[in-house]
């Protein structure tokens, strides 16, 4: 791929391999951080999807992307590790999520 996108090998990112609906991945691949997304609104995410499409990230030849998102809520000590997976494969695009939950009690002083 030419231009600011750089393949990561699985051991540059520390990655594991994973399954999707319709095939398995290796942790490598090409990484575009989010935006940062405290008050964004649809139409930001949007233009930031149509940006990885016109940049040539998204293309012909993507096979799937993943989000990798940290939610916290430090009131409450709890966060949340939410991925998404997204395959496209000539078909609808398939949608897997996994979701994980944590809650850290904290000794106060």
């Amino acid at each position: 791929m030419v231009g600011k996108y750089v393949h990561k090998s699985e051991g540059d990112l520390k990655g594991s391999a994973t399954w999707g609906e319709v095939d398995s991945y290796t942790g490598g691949g090409y990484i575009e951080p989010l935006p940062h997304l405290h008050n964004s609104t649809e139409a930001h995410i949007q233009e930031f999807c149509k940006r990885l499409q016109d940049d040539g990230f998204i293309d012909g030849a993507t096979r799937a992307l993943f989000f990798d998102l940290v939610l916290l809520s430090p009131s409450e000590e709890h966060f949340a590790v939410v991925s998404l997976v997204g395959q496209h494969f000539g078909a609808p695009i398939c949608v897997r999520t996994r979701f994980h939950s944590f809650h850290r009690h904290l000794n106060r002083v």
